[in-house]
């Protein structure tokens, strides 16, 4: 399919003429990208102005009925309507990329609708390293090879991001490290991909996070931390790793997990994806198998299923929103660009869906979710969000 039939059919689908036919010529069409050279036929303003286009077109058929009668009442052909709606804005939000241009008047709408002064880098490796001393080193500016000493204790660098402890073995190691602590903490705007601690497992911090441990796990491996963190532990049944988190304490039982935990949000979340884990609040005990997500929220332990890929994709460059309430997204938008978020109206009922990659600058984030209908004003390091 070449430019012009591709915008064609567009047009046909959003002016709601698309045949079934039609409509599953759009997704093979998309499954025919199999290779990424393939996909750079769709500029990034022209992703912008599709999915627009489309985002209108599920509001649309979504306003057609009350809330309450909506998923009873749609018929198959709007249900799949929908469904191929949701799909493109989703997977084009993977892939948007490079070659044509346009001067198309909506494009222009769309872009008028993130108001720009100064734009904004996304978020990069960007950490402070607090020894138990008190000193604070910034790990983005360490030189690679040897970055602190705690007793015997090496703190390493390799390339970039890698932060390693190298234990000693010997009885002083033990006498010396037993008590003493370290703290790795990221800025809202920064990150940190490699940690790894003293008994091996790795931990990768999201924007605004931290994680406090000892630099020697002799007597017990138990870690806290603040904001987003993802484990992969290894697993040592005679010394079980266990992570303490606002009042919540998570048991390793040989896992990958993540979990969230801003102050911020209204729960702290566990999600597992490897192995298995008990997380406890107080005499409440849940123990969950991969796929599934524990909140603790008003003293309560809530289980339930997730896509773990919507809960990791942080860890792999992205933003995935499966109809996530605004405040949400732009929390974490808060977070990964270091700007303060001022709503000029409420906005509790709109919600998004899509993918957004995370090394973008934040006036093309800003785009990608205008497709709401909001407009967003970028005013230093603040974004001023109205309808």
């Amino acid at each position: 399919m070449n430019q012009i039939e591709f915008q064609s059919l567009l047009e046909r689908y959003n002016n709601g003429k698309c045949s079934s036919e039609e409509l599953a010529l759009l997704e093979n069409w998309y499954n025919s990208f199999g290779e990424k050279n393939k996909i750079n036929s769709i500029s990034e303003d022209d992703f912008i102005l599709y999915q627009k286009l489309i985002w209108k077109n599920v509001n649309g058929k979504l306003n057609l009925m009350p809330n309450q009668q909506q998923h009873k009442r749609l018929t198959l052909w709007a249900q799949y309507s929908i469904a191929a709606s949701l799909f493109l804005i989703i997977s084009f939000g993977i892939y948007y990329s490079i070659k044509w241009k346009s001067s198309n008047t909506e494009m222009q709408m769309a872009k008028s609708d993130v108001k720009v002064k100064d734009d904004l880098p996304p978020a990069s490796n960007k950490a402070e390293l607090v020894l138990s001393n008190g000193k604070v080193i910034s790990l983005e500016n360490a030189d690679p090879g040897l970055v602190a000493t705690e007793g015997d204790v090496r703190v390493e660098k390799s390339g970039e991001s890698i932060i390693s402890y190298k234990q000693g073995n010997s009885d002083a190691t033990v006498n010396n490290n037993a008590t003493a602590y370290n703290t790795i903490r990221t800025p809202n705007g920064g990150k940190w991909p490699a940690i790894e601690l003293p008994d091996g497992t790795k931990v990768i911090l999201d924007a605004g996070s931290s994680i406090t441990f000892p630099v020697s796990f002799s007597k017990e491996r138990k870690v806290n931390i603040t904001g987003q963190a993802y484990f992969s532990v290894i697993h040592n049944s005679k010394k079980p790793f266990l992570v303490s988190v606002q009042g919540i304490t998570i048991e390793d039982l040989g896992t990958e997990f993540n979990v969230n935990a801003y102050n911020d949000d209204l729960s702290v979340k566990t999600t597992l994806t490897e192995g298995a884990v008990k997380v406890s609040l107080g005499n409440q005990h849940s123990n969950i198998k991969p796929g599934q997500q524990v909140l603790a929220s008003n003293n309560k332990l809530i289980t339930k299923e997730v896509d773990i890929e919507e809960v990791i994709a942080w860890k792999k460059g992205l933003f995935q929103f499966n109809h996530t309430a605004i405040d949400v997204v732009m929390r974490q938008i808060s977070r990964w660009y270091d700007v303060d978020i001022v709503f000029k109206e409420n906005v509790a009922n709109l919600t998004f869906t899509g993918n957004i990659s995370r090394n973008l600058k934040l006036s093309r984030s800003l785009e990608m979710l205008s497709v709401t209908g909001l407009v967003f004003k970028m005013e230093g390091k603040r974004i001023v969000v109205s309808n």
